[in-house]
């Protein structure tokens, strides 16, 4: 399975765990599309905010939902992705330290 990501804004350079293997660091800006394949793994370093959009697509290029996959990841393949993801959300709040998060409305404010 391979994920497709494309970048709506921000930057990030991207380094692989086995550069042999995926190649040298590679910086992502705006509108870059950017192609993982199965079993990469590596670090994002976040250089400022950084959207983006992604999806995962099988062998034959049809997109699939993560939790409908064939891959024969380990065990613990679903907690690491989900590490990978908290760290890369801690990336951004530290890219964008300036903004508070938003609060919601006290109680007593509701139905007025």
């Amino acid at each position: 399975m391979e994920e497709k990501a494309y970048v709506i804004e921000g930057t990030a350079t991207l380094t692989a765990d086995d550069e042999a293997l995926h190649g040298p660091p590679v910086t992502i800006t705006a509108k870059d599309m950017v192609t993982f394949p199965k079993g990469w793994t590596g670090r994002w370093d976040v250089d400022c905010y950084l959207k983006k959009r992604y999806a995962f697509f099988d062998a034959d290029g049809l997109r699939v939902d993560e939790d409908e996959s064939d891959d024969d990841a380990s065990a613990d393949g679903g907690k690491r992705k989900a590490e990978d993801e908290a760290a890369e959300e801690e990336q951004v709040k530290k890219a964008r330290p300036d903004e508070a998060p938003e609060e919601a409305p006290p109680d007593d404010a509701v139905g007025e």
